[in-house]
């Protein structure tokens, strides 16, 4: 019995111990698959939001589905909603959603006198915001969509301004338009069309007359219309015996890029999203991506961590070739941390914001290729893009201005071959090449590191001969404008103007074209912030209004005997002022860069190639600037070898400032002024002055839109329609046209043709 109930009890033990074990193991499997189900359900949430950022994308290309159309020579106040949102289930009922905002970000500056509006916005890019939810996980990710040429802001479009809306009604197409001039010391600005000298489908360059105009009252006067550029006439737009005033455009003109063979490449918009980026939970997780004020908060986070991103992809393309110089080199079988920094470029490490910026563009510029395409057709596609000037292939000057130059001695101001390299010239030019030729300066400001990469300076002359006293003195001046040679013994002076041409970036394989400068703008939206300005209201009622010029004349009136309907054009008004922002019952939160250590741009007086003013250095270990400060290139990599190369120089780079809690709050600025709209006014013909007399003719005004225009007027001027009137006449209440002075007779009929 005794071994019996021993037996009994060892069992029981031994059964209770395993089920202690089965039980705990159980319950590790459980919270193995809780973690395992929390770990999948994050992954779920951080693919719910990739997926939104590629709908986003996707969407994006075709335009902005939350916009409008554009309306030229409209107000839109309060029309146009500044943002977008869309849920979607990707992956079907019960497998999670996506929340994705798209937000217009505006330029800074906006632009004049375009596209029918006298104040216009255009687009800087698109944030775009996705939270993808998976049960109860979150994620919030970033993307910048980034647009060249941009569009107009205030509309639907993501193409450029200039395709969605060609103020010349054809893409891409150039206008040439009258200029002032300067006679006898007189401005003017008004001119009659005398000769039209080219026509539709010619080919011009800079030193084609293309018409010849008079100034209004001047018929002695010629004055030469050129274009500023190579092309083919699209369109003539002017009649001998017209008006036109200064701006207004006497031609249109196409231009055509050709590619091996006989195609040719067609100037596009160019769109992507980059910056994609998982935005911490810290920075988000009181923020609703619906909410402006808190979307303004976002945008503040991602400004702060712009640098950051720049200054990381500079260093990283750094980095990789110094580990494998590094990896050339005999080490000791233990390196510190400490010596292996020491081992690298400085550049890694700090660099100067310019040098950062144009290191960035200019490593983009060489590995870029037009959208679309696999890996193995980029490859291929950077052996076959190139850059081309707008310029013909050959210039002949015509031969009376070549005759005329050698009779003054003066031929050798033709020289229009390039002043520096003649591969600057060259049809196809290898765009790698092109960084090799220029060797452009990386310390400078980006703005002119951009200005070498996208034009070619004194790429043409224009040029001017005028016979005239211009006094005594030989004069012979030139700068990098132009030149200017007077010629007292022969009465004649010489004007050269420097004209400036434009690259092109073309890609033959698929068609494609963009102008350098566009480009170049295109790559810079990939880090700059500066030249933004995100929205502070959900529809756009006080800030980023475009504001409209006069309207159009319309078809005239029909025709009728006795006089002619001349358009009397209307005039611009004023824009309204920008707003005040005030931020209220929000507070400010402070939030790290996510940079490693004590890196940043360069502190000042450490690198031989010079710093920002705007960092000061902290550290008994600074290294002295050897070089003086004046050497913009050197290249000395090793002048930071104490504690200034690591972690011994600090900066006042400081935390990113948050704006939580709170609501922006506009005040509208000075209200604006609507533009006068233009109409047409009837002009009776003089009738013929009686025999022997001055004439004391007049007629009668009769506007059609606006004023009585009653009473005639004597001694030879006639009444001003909508105006004063004559003698007898009551104040007309439409626009006054102004009378022609006596003896002259009246003005022939202007005609708005493609006024700017």
């Amino acid at each position: 019995m005794r071994r019996k109930g021993s037996a009994i009890m060892m069992a029981i033990i031994l059964g209770s111990v395993f089920f202690m074990a089965v039980s705990g193991l159980l319950r590790h499997s459980s919270g193995e698959m809780k973690h395992i189900k929390a770990v999948s359900s994050v992954k779920k949430a951080e693919m719910l939001a990739m997926s939104g950022i590629d709908w986003a994308e996707s969407e994006l290309r075709v335009g902005r589905w939350y916009g409008k159309d554009f309306e030229p020579y409209e107000k839109n106040i309060g029309e146009h909603q500044t943002f977008g949102v869309k849920d979607l289930t990707p992956f079907g009922s019960g497998e999670g959603k996506v929340k994705i905002v798209c937000e217009d970000v505006a330029n800074k500056v906006p632009g004049e006198n375009m596209y029918g509006m006298q104040k216009i916005w255009f687009l800087h890019h698109i944030n775009v915001y996705a939270l993808g939810q998976f049960e109860n996980q979150k994620c919030l990710i970033y993307g910048r969509y980034i647009v060249s040429p941009e569009p107009i802001l205030n509309s639907k479009s993501t193409d450029g301004a200039g395709f969605t809306s060609p103020e010349h009604g054809i893409p891409g197409a150039v206008g040439v338009a009258a200029s002032k001039s300067m006679v006898n010391g007189e401005e003017i600005f008004d001119y009659v069309v005398k000769e039209v000298k080219v026509s539709q489908y010619d080919n011009v360059d800079v030193n084609t007359v293309v018409a010849i105009l008079n100034p209004l009252n001047d018929p002695d006067t010629n004055i030469e219309v050129r274009p500023h550029t190579f092309g083919v006439v699209a369109e003539v737009k002017c009649e001998v015996g017209q008006t036109c005033r200064a701006g207004d455009n006497v031609m249109i003109l196409t231009k055509t890029i050709d590619t091996a063979g006989a195609g040719s490449a067609v100037m596009k918009t160019l769109k992507k999203m980059v910056r994609v980026t998982k935005i911490p939970l810290e920075i988000w997780k009181d923020l609703d991506i619906e909410d402006r004020n808190d979307r303004f908060t976002l945008s503040q986070y991602i400004n702060g961590i712009s640098g950051d991103y720049l200054q990381n992809f500079v260093a990283h393309a750094s980095l990789e070739d110094a580990l494998k110089d590094i990896g050339n080199t005999k080490l000791d079988k233990k390196l510190s941390a400490q010596k292996i920094l020491n081992k690298l470029p400085a550049h890694i490490t700090n660099t100067t914001r310019n040098r950062a910026e144009n290191t960035f563009l200019a490593h983009m510029i060489k590995n870029f290729t037009a959208p679309g395409g696999t890996w193995d057709k980029k490859e291929k596609a950077l052996d076959k893009t190139y850059l081309k000037l707008d310029h013909p292939k050959t210039t002949k000057p015509p031969k009376e201005l070549v005759d005329w130059l050698s009779e003054l001695g003066l031929a050798h101001v033709l020289n229009t071959k390039p002043r520096r390299d003649s591969r600057y010239f060259d049809p196809r030019m290898k765009n790698d090449e092109f960084l090799n030729l220029l060797t452009p300066k990386y310390n400078q400001p980006p703005e002119k590191f951009i200005e070498e990469l996208s034009q070619l300076s004194d790429a043409s002359r224009l040029i001017r001969i005028e016979e005239g006293d211009f006094g005594s003195s030989q004069v012979h001046n030139e700068n990098e404008n132009g030149i200017t040679i007077i010629n007292p013994d022969k009465g004649v002076k010489v004007t050269v103007e420097k004209v400036t041409k434009k690259y092109s970036f073309v890609d033959p394989e698929s068609g494609f074209a963009i102008e350098m400068q566009d480009l170049m703008s295109f790559i810079k939206k990939y880090y700059d912030d500066d030249g933004s300005q995100s929205p502070r209201e959900d529809t756009r009622t006080n800030e980023h209004i475009d504001w409209p010029l006069p309207k159009p004349a319309p078809p005239p009136p029909t025709p009728r005997q006795g006089g002619t309907y001349v358009w009397n054009p209307g005039t611009p008004g004023t824009p309204p002022g920008e707003p005040t922002w005030t931020y209220k019952n929000g507070t400010k939160h402070e939030v790290d860069h996510p940079v490693g250590d004590s890196r940043d741009f360069e502190p000042h007086t450490s690198n031989p190639d010079g710093g920002r003013e705007d960092y000061e250095v902290i550290g008994e270990d600074a290294v002295e600037n050897t070089d003086g400060g004046e050497n913009e290139e050197s290249e000395n990599d090793n002048w930071a070898t104490g504690r200034c190369r690591t972690t011994g120089c600090k900066s006042t780079k400081g935390a990113i400032e948050l704006d939580k809690g709170g609501k922006w709050n506009g005040e509208a600025g000075k209200p604006g002024v609507d533009p006068s709209q233009g109409s047409y006014v009837w002009v009776a013909d003089p009738p013929p002055p009686e025999p022997g007399s001055q004439g004391n003719d007049g007629s009668d005004g009769e506007e059609s839109g606006g004023g009585d225009g009653t009473g005639t007027g004597t001694g030879g001027t006639p009444g001003t329609p909508g105006g004063g009137g004559g003698p007898s006449g009551n104040p007309g209440a439409g626009p006054s046209v102004p009378a022609s002075p006596p003896p002259a007779p009246p003005a022939p009929p202007r005609s708005a043709f493609g006024a700017c």
